[in-house]
């Protein structure tokens, strides 16, 4: 329709198109999305040039649909081009220039080029501290990222330090129900768990799947998602029943959501079919203590 009214290059059909290629990732429809992709920036090359705010705008949205299709050479490839444009465009310190260079080092990490993600994490952080202040969302961010990719290197302590102060900064400025909030206690309980400090990992996990029941509600997929992480942390703690049961309910869940075709529903299949292996009598538990549970909601 907008096609219609306004052209092929106007900024609306070029956003309409955008949105519905962004539908298409949301559903895993790779190739039909990187085609959507492809046809806006095209488009938005000829009607708005490649230094157009809008263009690179487009050219980013292609670069996510790789990532989350796990084409990292692709988005590589694209974020590197951003870059080097947003740095002639807007200089060495801009704020999108930067937004592209942490972008790249999230690439590098799941590439597992983890040096060169550091490097760059570590010139945006300091970047952004000095532009934007510490408090700023962007620097949090980065402060996470990096620790992120210090704790893939083992050094759980700086990361602790740095997830820590992020943490304790976003419930001053955000509050303890917004979602990056959040998702920092998620980074610290993850980080304690993979120390082995399995009674602060708990009591952490715990109190984010408890705030995201209240704030998102029991079905949403994060809830479900560190409601399946806490359930890892029971089992690796000897209270296999616990994380059985709470296994089970969470992959329910998640398979009235997505169906049972999702991938990370199967791999949760797959672990807890492993665990009932572990003990005879406790599949029948848990398939009781879930009929029970389900009578009674």
């Amino acid at each position: 329709m907008r096609r219609t009214l306004f052209g092929p290059e106007h900024p609306k059909t070029l956003n309409s198109l955008t949105d519905l290629a962004s539908n298409y990732r949301c559903q895993k429809r790779w190739g039909e999305a990187q085609q959507l992709h492809l046809q806006v920036i095209q488009s938005a090359e000829k009607g708005l040039g490649e230094k157009h705010p809008d263009y690179l705008r487009y050219v980013e949205s292609l670069s996510i649909t790789f990532q989350h299709a796990g084409q990292w050479s692709e988005a590589e490839e694209l974020e590197i081009y951003l870059l080097q444009m947003k740095q002639h465009i807007f200089g060495e310190k801009g704020l999108l220039t930067l937004e592209s260079m942490a972008n790249l080092a999230i690439i590098y990490r799941r590439q597992g080029r983890r040096l060169e993600a550091e490097k760059l994490q570590l010139r945006v952080r300091s970047a952004r501290q000095r532009v934007l202040g510490k408090w700023h969302e962007h620097t949090l961010d980065s402060a996470v990222s990096l620790g992120v990719l210090l704790s893939d290197k083992g050094l759980h302590d700086k990361a602790r330090e740095i997830f820590e102060e992020t943490l304790q900064i976003r419930k001053s400025v955000l509050g303890e129900m917004h979602t990056d909030t959040l998702r920092s206690h998620g980074h610290l309980a993850a980080l304690y768990w993979e120390k082995g400090q399995l009674v602060k990992a708990e009591s952490l996990q715990r109190d984010l799947v408890t705030l995201q029941e209240e704030h998102l509600g029991r079905k949403h997929p994060r809830t479900l998602e560190s409601s399946m992480a806490l359930a890892g942390i029971h089992w690796d703690q000897g209270r296999r029943v616990e994380a059985a049961v709470r296994l089970h309910r969470a992959i329910k869940a998640r398979k009235e959501l997505f169906g049972h075709e999702d991938p990370s529903t199967a791999r949760m299949g797959t672990l807890l079919c492993y665990w009932l292996r572990q003990d005879d009598w406790l599949e029948n538990i848990v398939t009781t203590m879930s009929q029970i549970s389900s009578s009674t909601t």
